[in-house]
């Protein structure tokens, strides 16, 4: 998903009222490291895991 069809995205019922979960705090983290590190996300997690 990118940000800005998430920004748009209507929300599924009204907040506090249910849970639904979602990786896009995951998505948010895996930009920061290509930012960070200057090399596309698969490329940072294999330099980092190695």
């Amino acid at each position: 998903m990118h940000f800005a069809s998430a920004r748009e995205e209507m929300l599924q019922f009204a907040p506090g009222t249910r849970y639904c979960y979602s990786n896009f705090g995951y998505n948010i983290l895996g930009r920061i490291i290509e930012r960070l590190t200057g090399m596309d996300y698969e490329a940072a997690a294999r330099k980092l895991r190695a």
